[in-house]
């Protein structure tokens, strides 16, 4: 179920293979202000030759600031690519 006003979207993340890339990834994620509160955070991580490639799905409040969460994404270490794909 979507909170009310909710806007879900899913951003495609591509990271150094490193222990813990998928809970950091997700810590940062949820402790984004603009995440909403009942988020499912769905991260998947496919692993090859060193590089991870996730989606992760989130519920944010308007398409306005999934640049911020991007933006917060691109900026922990190892992680090489962020960007929004369309659901």
């Amino acid at each position: 179920s979507t909170a009310e006003g909710a806007f879900r979207v899913s951003i495609r993340i591509v990271a150094a293979d490193t222990t813990g890339m998928a809970n950091h990834i997700t810590e940062v994620i949820s402790r984004e202000p603009e995440t909403q509160p009942s988020a499912r955070i769905q991260l998947l991580i496919a692993s090859a030759n060193g590089c991870s490639r996730g989606t992760v799905s989130v519920e944010l409040p308007g398409a306005g600031v999934v640049d911020t969460l991007i933006h917060s994404i691109m900026r922990i270490k190892g992680v090489q690519r962020a960007f929004r794909i369309n659901n």
